[in-house]
C-alpha cells in the first residue's frame, strides 16, 4: 500500500510539473508574438482635422503583413487611389512598435467616407509563421471627438511655431 501512495505522488508530482512547464512555455511564447492594432488618430493642426488609420505592431517581435482590407471602398475625391490607401501592405514587414499611416477624408467636403463605421481586417504571419487574422472595427465618430491639441507658445511665429507644431504631432503619433 505504501508503494502505491509513492508511486502516485511521484506520477502526480510529474504531471504538475509538466502543465506547469506547458504552461510557462506558452506564456514566454505570448509575450513575444507581435501584436498587430488598426485604430484612427486624430491630429488637430490649427483648425484642420486630420484623421489617420494607424496599424501598429504593439508586439515584441515583427510580422508579416499579408493583406489588409476594409469592409467600404476607403478611396474618397480628396484621397485618390486605385482601389484603398491599404492596398500595397501585401509581403511587408512591420516591426516591434512600427506603424503605418494613411489619411482619411472625413470633413464635411464632398467625397468623404460614406460612413461613419467600417472594419479593416489585418492578415499576417507571427514569428512562428502562424497565420493570424483579426479585424478591428473603427468609428470615425468616435476618433472626431478626441481632440489632440498642440500646443504652440503665443508669441512663436513662422518657422518656431511650424516646429512647435511639427514636433507636438510627431511625438503624439508616437504613443
Amino acid at each position: 500500500m505504501e508503494e502505491i501512495i509513492k508511486i502516485s505522488t511521484s506520477v502526480v508530482a510529474v504531471l504538475i510539473s509538466v502543465i506547469s512547464l506547458l504552461y510557462t512555455n506558452k506564456i514566454q511564447r505570448d509575450s513575444k508574438k507581435p501584436y498587430i492594432a488598426v485604430y484612427l488618430n486624430k491630429f488637430k493642426i490649427s483648425n484642420v482635422d486630420l484623421i489617420f488609420l494607424t496599424i501598429k505592431n504593439f508586439g515584441k517581435t515583427g510580422a508579416t503583413i499579408l493583406s489588409v482590407k476594409s469592409n467600404i471602398d476607403l478611396k474618397t475625391k480628396a484621397f485618390e487611389y486605385d482601389n484603398n490607401p491599404l492596398s500595397n501592405l501585401k509581403n511587408i514587414f512591420i516591426a516591434p512598435n512600427q506603424s503605418f499611416y494613411s489619411g482619411l477624408s472625413t470633413s464635411n467636403i464632398q467625397g468623404k467616407l460614406n460612413t461613419d463605421q467600417f472594419s479593416i481586417t489585418v492578415t499576417y504571419l507571427d514569428n512562428r509563421n502562424k497565420k493570424r487574422v483579426s479585424s478591428f472595427n473603427l468609428n470615425v465618430n468616435s476618433a472626431e471627438l478626441l481632440d489632440h491639441f498642440s500646443v504652440v507658445p503665443n508669441d512663436a511665429k513662422g518657422v518656431e511655431r511650424a516646429i512647435y507644431l511639427f514636433a507636438s504631432e510627431y511625438f503624439a503619433g508616437r504613443s
